[in-house]
């Protein structure tokens, strides 16, 4: 599968992949996947559940070891790649963090700064003005003090955001950034994601349960499905055929996410109507 943004064809990739293939217990999870991802676009992965979105975003960020293939981020062989410098590069995101130990928030985001602080050593002054500064940009300042274990769903997923940021990414990888959250954090969360990309020129890559949420908040989707038993193939990133079977489409929302492809993806039916100028996925009882 190969993405670009719909406005930035002269762009470098962020990121890009050929041949990705994983097993778990001997089943394939995914197949000589290949992408790329355009410098400071906003891409989507969609797809039922165990379909293999989460397992290459930690790919990606060189959390899991593939079974095959090559990772590029910024032009750089990811495998060749130290933590420091990765930790520069890309910013992660899980679906969830729980510790047990109660960090202020601004504790949890000055984690963030590791990267830059000498062995040994603990965050200077500008690691924590940095951590300040990072939390007023998602406005969440006032939680500075706060235990991070006494905050809410849609807060404790801004600090994260935050502890993300405070590394200066190029790259964020973000798993389920709505996960747990109300509508209103969910459009917040994704507001603030769409902001941050825009004037900060970060390439974001997040995985997201909710096509609608994709149509709004993406310059490109990934629609993924459960790779089937000997599949494999590969996506043309100037725009060639996809033929990937762990990949249904790849490219703007509107030419993804079509009647036909979502049935594919989730096996319903549905309707896209527009609303508005806005696309909307509606199920067809």
């Amino acid at each position: 599968m190969g993405v670009t943004a719909r406005s930035c064809d002269d762009r470098p990739c962020s990121i890009s992949a050929s041949g990705l293939a994983i097993s778990f217990d001997g089943s394939r999870v995914l197949e000589e996947v290949g992408l790329c991802v355009r410098r400071g676009s906003i891409v989507s992965l969609l797809g039922p559940n165990g379909c293999g979105k989460t397992t290459l975003l930690k790919i990606l960020g060189k959390l899991l070891k593939p079974d095959g293939g090559a990772v590029f981020i910024n032009g750089k062989n990811l495998e060749r790649t130290g933590l420091a410098e990765l930790s520069r590069t890309i910013g992660s995101v899980a679906q969830s963090h729980r510790p047990s130990f109660p960090f202020t928030v601004r504790d949890v985001v000055l984690t963030g700064r590791m990267p830059y602080v000498s062995a040994l050593a603990v965050p200077g002054r500008a690691d924590v003005e940095k951590a300040n500064e990072t939390l007023a940009s998602l406005g969440i300042a006032h939680l500075a003090d706060k235990p991070y274990t006494k905050t809410s769903g849609g807060e404790k997923q801004l600090v994260m955001i935050a502890r993300a940021l405070a590394q200066e990414p190029a790259v964020l990888l973000l798993d389920e950034p709505t996960t747990y959250l109300d509508l209103k954090n969910q459009v917040g969360v994704l507001g603030i994601i769409a902001r941050l990309s825009q004037e900060n020129g970060i390439t974001v890559l997040m995985t997201l349960h909710d096509p609608n949420q994709a149509f709004i908040y993406s310059d490109e989707v990934i629609l993924m499905k459960k790779v089937e038993p000997a599949s494999s193939g590969t996506f043309d990133a100037d725009g060639g055929d996809l033929c990937s079977e762990s990949v249904i489409a790849a490219g703007s929302p509107a030419t993804v996410l079509t009647p036909e492809n979502v049935k594919k993806a989730y096996g319903i039916d549905v309707e896209i109507i527009d609303h508005g100028g806005r696309k909307i996925i509606v199920p067809v009882a």
